[in-house]
C-alpha cells in the first residue's frame, strides 16, 4: 500500500512510482501476512523516454502484464526480472517495439518453463521439413503431418524456424522480414495466452498500434 501516492503530495512517491523505472523500495511490513506500506522509492533506473511512444509503451505494459501474470507472491522469479530490464532498456534506446516484443515474449516463454520445441515434428520426430508450428503442443511439424490440418497450424519458414531456435538477444535487425516478426510475435503470444488460461489484455493494444 502506497499512502497519499494519488493526491501528489510535496515530496511524495507519484514520480518515482509512475512510468517503468527499477526502484529501489523501503517498506513497513508488522507481520509476514499483513500488507506492507511503502515508506519510501528511489528510482535506481529511470526510464523517461519509453512512455512518451505510444507503442514503446504498450510493448512495456505488455512486458509487465506477462510477468505478472505467471509469478506468484514472494517468487522473486530473477531471470525473469533481468530479462524484463534488458527488454525495457531497450525500448528506453529506441529500438523497434515489435521486434523486442517478439523476441523477449520468446525468451520469457523459456524462462517460464513453456519454451517451444523446433527441433523436431510433434507427430513423427522427423528433424526436416518443419513448416507448421503447433501451439498445442508448442513443436514443430513437417510437411507430412501437419498438410492436412494446415488451417489450424501457424506457417513457419526457414529464418522464423531458425530465429525460434536461437532467439538471439539483441534482436539481429536483418534476421527476420516484417511478416516474420509479427508472426514470431504472435506465436509467442498465443502459447502465453494458452498457458495463462486467459487473454492477455495489452495484447490488443498493442496489436492494434503496431499494425498485426
Amino acid at each position: 500500500m502506497a499512502k497519499g501516492v494519488r493526491a501528489n503530495r510535496p515530496n511524495g512517491q507519484r514520480a518515482a512510482l509512475a512510468g517503468f523505472h527499477t526502484l529501489t523500495i523501503y517498506y513497513r511490513l508488522r507481520s509476514p501476512d499483513a500488507l506492507a506500506t511503502l515508506t519510501h522509492a528511489e528510482i535506481t533506473h529511470p526510464r523517461h523516454h519509453l512512455s512518451g511512444h505510444a507503442l514503446a509503451l504498450a510493448a512495456g505494459q505488455l512486458f509487465l502484464e506477462v510477468a505478472y501474470r505467471f509469478s506468484q507472491p514472494g517468487d522473486p522469479l530473477p531471470e525473469v526480472f533481468d530479462q524484463l530490464t534488458l527488454f525495457l532498456n531497450a525500448l528506453e534506446n529506441g529500438q523497434d517495439p515489435v521486434q523486442i516484443s517478439a523476441t523477449g515474449l520468446g525468451l520469457l516463454l523459456r524462462s517460464l518453463g513453456y519454451g517451444w520445441r523446433i527441433d523436431r515434428c510433434a507427430g513423427c520426430s522427423r528433424q526436416t521439413n518443419l513448416i507448421f508450428f503447433s501451439i498445442k503442443r508448442g513443436q514443430g511439424v513437417c510437411s507430412p503431418c501437419g498438410t492436412p490440418y494446415a488451417p489450424h497450424l501457424y506457417p513457419l519458414s526457414p529464418s522464423l524456424c531458425h530465429a525460434m531456435n536461437h532467439l538471439p538477444w539483441p534482436p539481429q535487425e536483418h534476421l527476420l522480414n516484417q511478416a516474420e516478426t509479427s508472426q514470431l510475435y504472435r506465436m509467442a503470444m498465443a502459447c502465453l495466452t494458452l498457458q495463462s488460461g486467459r487473454t492477455i489484455q495489452t495484447d490488443e493494444i498493442f496489436r492494434r498500434l503496431a499494425g498485426i
